[in-house]
């Protein structure tokens, strides 16, 4: 009985033996490495914007007086123009002789470069009975200055190169001013009466790099 626990334990032993050996056999034909190590940075990227103010800043009219006469009358206030639903002006009875000269302001905002320009686009001119005419385009004229840059035409004549005012570059900040005059000729006739004229100004900028 004695022989038989004794021998019970060395096989034991040597089953426990054999189970270290063959765990050290594979540490041992294990591959082994170099020291590693690995970084990251992230990257952070906040885009600029093209914006700006357009703002009728002066508004010199020939208008009819409370006698008929036409009389001068200079508005100072500001209209932003960027707010929807504002007009650079409104005129009511007006006759052949009168005009509207407005200056508008444009400043650079945002924090990129600009080239602009200023068009008059879709004159619509309609009599009492809410009927197109063209003769009432040809009875307005439309003058549009900045610096010693002018171009004039008559409403009937936009064509979008004629209409249209190159005002130039805009660095950041930068702040212009030019000026878009209407004036009712004095050659009108009679067709002219009881009528609505309306017609856009449209502000176009595009980014630039370099002048």
């Amino acid at each position: 009985m004695s022989f038989i626990k004794n021998k019970t334990k060395k096989g034991i032993l040597a089953t426990s033996l054999t189970l270290i050996l063959v765990a050290t056999g594979a540490a041992i034909g294990g591959t082994y490495s170099l020291f590693s190590g690995s970084s990251s940075a992230s990257t952070h990227i906040t885009t600029g914007n093209l914006a700006f103010s357009f703002k009728r800043v002066k508004l010199e009219s020939k208008v009819l007086g409370e006698t008929g006469l036409l009389e001068d009358e200079v508005d100072e206030s500001v209209v932003d123009l960027t707010t929807t639903g504002l007009q650079a002006f409104t005129a009511t009875n007006a006759v052949p002789g009168v005009s509207y000269e407005t200056t508008f302001s444009l400043k650079n905002l945002g924090t990129t470069a600009f080239k602009s320009s200023i068009s008059v686009i879709d004159p619509v001119g309609k009599d009492s009975e809410d009927l197109d005419i063209s003769y009432l385009l040809d009875c307005f004229k439309i003058t549009m200055t900045i610096d010693s840059r002018t171009t004039s035409f008559l409403l009937s004549e936009i064509d979008g190169v004629n209409s249209t005012l190159n005002l130039g570059n805009s660095l950041v900040n930068s702040e212009k001013t030019f000026t878009v005059k209407t004036e009712f000729l004095s050659t009108s006739d009679n067709r002219a009466q009881n009528c609505s004229l309306t017609y856009s100004l449209s502000l176009n900028a595009l980014q630039i790099l370099s002048e």
